[in-house]
């Protein structure tokens, strides 16, 4: 799935890199400050997502369990919507 996620990702960007030159947006100077930006919040989004799938699996090895059946769980994973 997290393959899937970042080929998407590189497509949109290709296409935001493409569309700015198009446009002539693009300013040398701005655009590596840009890009480290960018990256920065991809980073964490990814940081994010792969926490929401680490606490996925956490829960259906849980919920699994046989001694676990009648168990009442209660979940609060911490992360912004």
């Amino acid at each position: 799935m997290s393959a899937s996620i970042d080929h998407e990702l590189f497509i949109t960007e290709n296409d935001l890199d493409t569309f700015r030159r198009d446009a002539g947006l693009t300013d040398l100077a701005f655009d590596p400050l840009l890009d480290e930006i960018e990256n920065s919040f991809y980073y964490k989004l990814r940081g994010e997502n792969g926490t929401q799938l680490y606490l996925v699996r956490c829960v259906a090895e849980y919920i699994s369990a046989p001694d676990n059946i009648n168990a009442v769980l209660s979940v609060y994973d911490g992360l912004t919507d």
